[in-house]
């Protein structure tokens, strides 16, 4: 466990602790990976009051565009989804081979921009459920890990006592599209092969 995340711990417990400036935080947590996230795990934290899961156990924490759009789109018809505008650490990017993502198309839009991204970043942690996306991952030799990888981190770092089922989340849409929820759970049904939720402090390659 990083060293500031250690020092938390403990103020936590009631002992004295010095208190570190902003630049020994930005410092101590310099070394954890970046998060690149897809649309699911941002929800399903949403709904189970953990999304600032996310900045404590990463560094950066990064959506693509088409991800943000999704998001914005699931709002505007009341699925319980975070509104970025008020999520300050949340950065939101488009990637730059963006013109060459339309000739993607087993996978969605933003699950294509979060591979997209993670090329660019190679030192990043991809953040994806959908099951077709995690196999693209896995070929292009990306780290990953999903909602429920999140979960065990927390739990294995202290900062949830247990690991709740990301199906305790209401039960919405899991995207904004209802095609891509369908394709998505097609995809999760056929895949008897479902890779294991890596740690994203070990590094997978």
């Amino acid at each position: 466990m990083p060293r500031a995340l250690f020092l938390v711990k403990l103020a936590d417990y009631g002992v004295d602790t010095f208190r570190l400036t902003q630049a020994e935080v930005e410092r101590e947590t310099r070394g954890l990976p970046e998060l690149i996230c897809n649309t699911s795990p941002i929800q399903y934290l949403h709904q189970l009051g953990l999304l600032d899961l996310l900045r404590q156990l990463g560094g950066p924490v990064t959506v693509p565009a088409a991800v943000a759009r999704e998001i914005n789109d699931g709002r505007a018809v009341a699925v319980s989804l975070p509104d970025l505008a008020e999520v300050p650490w949340i950065t939101i990017a488009r990637p730059a081979s963006a013109a060459a993502l339309p000739l993607v198309t087993d996978v969605g839009p933003g699950e294509a921009e979060v591979l997209a991204l993670g090329l660019e970043r190679r030192d990043a942690v991809l953040v994806l459920d959908d099951a077709v996306a995690r196999r693209s991952a896995d070929t292009l030799r990306l780290r990953y890990t999903g909602t429920l990888g999140i979960l065990l981190d927390a739990k294995k770092a202290g900062f949830v006592a247990s690991v709740p089922s990301p199906l305790a989340a209401p039960r919405r849409a899991h995207r904004a599209g209802a095609a891509h929820r369908s394709r998505e759970r097609r995809a999760h049904k056929n895949d008897k092969r479902q890779p294991p939720f890596s740690s994203i402090w070990t590094k997978r390659w």
